[in-house]
């Protein structure tokens, strides 16, 4: 509610009449011009985009971060009581089923992940959602680390899918059921 009122206030002064009866009788003189930067030195310091020149996999190799040592590998899902508990494959390995005819599930090594607080993962990945830095930019390797942590940034082939905006199709709904 603090907020409504403090945007309805400062609203109100944009829209203010000069010559209006406001009880305040201060108005607010704008300057004709605005600067939008300081200087080009300024505004370049605020640049977070690659070089034109640059190509998105450069960018990739030259932003590479250190390995945190997460990993995760495919298990059998579930685990038969005949079955090995120690049967376990590579992510990077091309296999559909266990060697019992199963399911695969991924399992993560969790005391790595859990080696930061969950407050560390939220503001990680909260600052990954709708950028651009390659691969991050897309809704599913903006979690890379939950997702294929092993896989080298060079070797992700995306188009940034995900986190994209649903819009309404209102005239699709009406023609569709009939309303």
């Amino acid at each position: 509610m603090a907020t409504a009122a403090a945007t309805t206030s400062s609203l109100s002064l944009l829209f203010a009449r000069p010559n209006s009866r406001h009880p305040s009788g201060s108005h607010l003189r704008l300057p004709r011009r605005a600067r939008c930067a300081a200087s080009d030195a300024a505004a370049t310091a605020t640049k977070h985009r690659r070089p034109a020149e640059e190509n998105i996999r450069e960018e990739a190799a030259r932003l590479r971060g250190p390995s945190q040592g997460f990993s995760a590998w495919y298990v059998p899902f579930p685990l038969t009581p005949d079955g090995d508990p120690n049967e376990r494959y590579s992510l990077d390995e091309v296999v559909y089923r266990s060697s019992s005819g199963g399911l695969l599930d991924v399992q993560h090594d969790m005391e790595a992940l859990a080696r930061y607080p969950g407050s560390y993962w939220r503001d990680l990945f909260d600052s990954r959602a709708g950028g651009t830095a390659w691969p991050y930019g897309s809704g599913v390797w903006s979690k890379k680390e939950f997702v294929l942590p092993e896989i080298d940034s060079d070797h992700i082939v995306s188009l940034f899918e995900g986190n994209s905006n649903l819009f309404w199709a209102e005239r699709l709904g009406r023609s569709t059921s009939g309303g």
